[in-house]
């Protein structure tokens, strides 16, 4: 395994900053571009509320080996009585797949 979930962490600040000024990332996305950091430490400070009052789940997809920041994934949103969960991901593009030589 190459990967490794986390904790998003305010450290992860100036990668989830660039993570989402990233137009090819955003493209299909339902949350804009965000315009400072500080609304970045809100975003995450948000997430990490949500978290524990068991709206959300969230998680930073890290390198296994270098701990390096390549994108987010979770559970966004829940209906419990519904039993349905919405699940999304978003990666940097240094993490993209690059297609693989016969």
């Amino acid at each position: 395994m190459r990967l490794r979930l986390d904790e998003t962490i305010l450290d992860d600040s100036d990668n989830i900053f660039a993570l989402f000024s990233d137009p090819k990332v955003t493209q299909f996305y339902d949350l804009g571009a965000f315009d400072s950091l500080a609304a970045v430490r809100d975003f995450i400070h948000h997430d990490i509320w949500k978290q524990h009052n068991k709206q959300m789940l969230r998680w930073a997809i890290r390198g296994k080996v270098s701990l390096d920041y390549l994108g987010g994934c979770g559970v966004n949103h829940f209906e419990h009585d519904k039993h349905v969960a919405v699940i999304g991901y978003e990666l940097c593009q240094a993490a993209w797949a690059t297609p693989q030589k016969p």
